[in-house]
């Protein structure tokens, strides 16, 4: 196992020990970290009550790379257009010192 995918599995199952309010992830398939739905149920703000199906691909080169989200549910949204997510900590901002856990909290509060 290198070093990203060991991270990758330690980030998740710190979130698996301490869920996240509003954040659920579902892995595709148990042995491939690398593809998971994300979905996002935000309780407060103008989409409370909603829920927002993401799909999110950690490159191989994670944490080198931030992972690739794409918003599967349809949603009104300034920083969000056909599907693609514009959101800190995706794009140029991005730094390996960001977890799943900053970043997912960062889609929540988005939609919040």
């Amino acid at each position: 196992m290198d070093l990203g995918h060991a991270r990758l599995w330690r980030e998740l199952e710190d979130i698996e020990r301490e869920p996240l309010e509003g954040i659920r992830i579902h892995i595709h398939d148990g042995s491939n970290l690398q593809h998971m739905c994300l979905v996002l149920s935000p309780i407060s703000g103008p989409f409370a009550g909603h829920r927002f199906h993401l799909d999110v691909r950690i490159p191989k080169s994670y944490p080198d790379h931030p992972p690739r989200v794409t918003m599967q549910s349809m949603i009104c949204h300034p920083n969000i257009t056909s599907g693609n997510v514009r959101c800190d900590g995706f794009d140029s901002e991005y730094t390996p010192a960001y977890r799943l856990k900053y970043l997912f909290l960062q889609l929540l509060c988005l939609v919040s």
